[in-house]
C-alpha cells in the first residue's frame, strides 16, 4: 500500500481530491511497468477531468494527475527493466477507462507511453515533458500533412498561426515548428514576448490588444494566408475570422473545448463555428481534431525530440507531495509560466524558473 491522491466525485481538487495511504496499483497487464514516482507534472486536463467528467463515465475512484518521471520496479515489457529511470504519461482515455494516474507514490503505467529519461535531463524536469510535449508534436503533424500536398518543395513555404504561444503546450509547439523549418507566427502577452521569440517564432501578435484580430487580417492579406492554425489557447475568435486568415484548403486544430461555463454552451459553440454552413455563421475552413497523442510512435519522436534539445521543459513551481492541493490552485489561478511540479521524492536540485 502506498499513499497518492485519488477523487470519486465530480468537482474541483479542493472538493474532490483524497490523500489516501491505502492505494494499491493494479497488478501489470502485458506492456505495462510499475514505476517509483520521483515528481509529477501537472496539465490543466487533469483537474478539468475531476471537475466535468460525469461520474458514470470511467472508473472511481481515479488517481489525480498523468504525467510522471520515476524509476521501474517492475516491467511487462522487454523495452524496460528494473531499475531503468524514465518519464512518460498516462494517458487520458486510459486513465477515465482504468483510473489509474501518476499523483502517487508507486504506479501502474502503459510502458508504450513511457521512455527513457536522458541523463542530462533531472527527474523534475522530465516530469513535464510528456502531455505538452506530445500534443504540441501532434499538432506540428498538421502542418507535416500541409507541407505534404503543398505544390511548393520548401517547409518555409508553410505558414502556421500558433494560439497561445506562450502556454506550455505552445512553447513546445512553436520549438517543434521551427525545428521542422516551418514559418511560425503566435499569439502572446507583451510580458511573455521574449519567451515566445527564444522558442523561435517569425512573427508575434499581442493577443491583449483589441485591435488584434484586425492586425491579423491586414497581416495576411498582405504577407499571405496561413495554411495551419494550431490552436493552444480555445482562442474562437480567431477562428472566426477563419476565412480571411486561412488559404482556402487550409485547416483549424486545437487541443480542447472550454468547458468552464459547461458542457451545453462548450457543444453549441461547436456546432455554431465548425458544422453550420458559412451564410449561417459557421467558418468556411476544415476543422481538424488531434489524432491519439499517447501512441508507441509519437512516445519516440518525442524522446529524439527531447534528446536533440527541441523540447525543452520549462518549470513554473515545486510542491512538496503533501502540497499537492496547492500545486491544483495555482496552476488554476493562470498565474503559471511552464510547468506545475510535484515532488515525491527529494533528492534532486532545484532548477531555474525561465529558459
Amino acid at each position: 500500500m502506498v499513499k497518492a491522491y485519488t477523487y470519486s466525485k465530480r468537482g474541483k481538487p479542493a472538493n474532490t481530491l483524497n490523500h489516501v495511504e491505502d492505494y494499491n496499483p493494479p497488478s501489470l497487464q502485458d506492456d505495462q511497468v510499475r514505476i517509483k514516482v520521483k515528481a509529477v507534472g501537472l496539465n490543466p486536463v487533469d483537474w478539468k477531468i475531476m471537475a466535468f467528467a460525469p461520474t458514470f463515465i470511467g472508473k472511481r475512484p481515479a488517481v489525480a494527475a498523468s504525467d510522471y518521471s520515476g524509476t521501474i520496479l517492475e516491467s511487462k515489457s522487454e523495452n524496460f527493466k528494473p531499475g531503468d529511470e524514465v518519464y512518460g504519461i498516462v494517458y487520458s482515455s486510459l486513465k477515465i477507462a482504468t483510473g489509474l494516474g501518476s499523483l502517487a507514490e508507486e504506479i501502474t503505467a502503459p510502458a508504450h507511453s513511457c521512455a527513457k529519461r536522458p541523463e542530462n535531463i533531472e527527474p523534475i524536469q522530465a516530469a513535464g515533458i510528456s502531455l505538452v510535449g506530445l500534443t504540441g508534436l501532434v499538432l506540428s503533424q498538421q502542418a507535416d500533412l500541409a507541407a505534404k500536398f503543398s505544390s511548393s518543395s520548401s517547409s518555409a513555404k508553410i505558414r502556421v498561426l500558433v494560439c497561445g504561444g506562450a502556454s506550455s503546450v505552445g512553447l513546445q509547439l512553436i520549438s517543434i515548428l521551427h525545428h521542422k523549418g516551418y514559418y511560425v507566427a503566435a499569439t502572446y502577452s507583451e510580458a511573455k514576448y521574449d519567451l515566445v521569440l527564444g522558442r523561435g517564432a517569425d512573427k508575434t501578435f499581442d493577443y491583449k490588444k483589441p485591435d488584434m484580430t484586425k492586425t491579423l487580417i491586414e497581416f495576411a492579406q498582405k504577407e499571405g494566408q496561413f495554411d495551419v492554425i494550431l490552436d493552444c489557447a480555445d482562442a474562437f475568435d480567431i477562428w472566426k475570422i477563419g476565412e480571411k486568415v486561412l488559404v482556402p484548403n487550409g485547416s483549424y486544430t486545437n487541443v480542447g473545448m472550454d468547458l468552464t461555463q459547461g458542457i451545453i454552451p462548450a457543444l453549441r459553440r461547436l456546432v455554431s463555428y465548425f458544422l453550420l454552413p458559412t451564410w449561417l455563421g459557421g467558418v468556411g475552413r476544415a476543422y481538424k481534431r488531434p489524432e491519439e497523442i499517447a501512441t508507441k510512435e509519437n512516445m519516440i519522436e518525442l524522446d529524439e525530440l527531447v534528446r536533440k534539445g527541441v523540447v525543452v521543459p520549462l518549470i513554473d513551481s515545486e510542491y512538496e507531495f503533501e502540497k499537492s492541493l496547492d500545486a491544483f490552485a495555482h496552476l488554476m489561478s493562470n498565474r503559471a509560466t511552464g510547468k506545475v511540479i510535484i515532488k515525491l521524492q527529494n533528492e534532486y536540485v532545484h532548477f531555474p524558473t525561465s529558459i
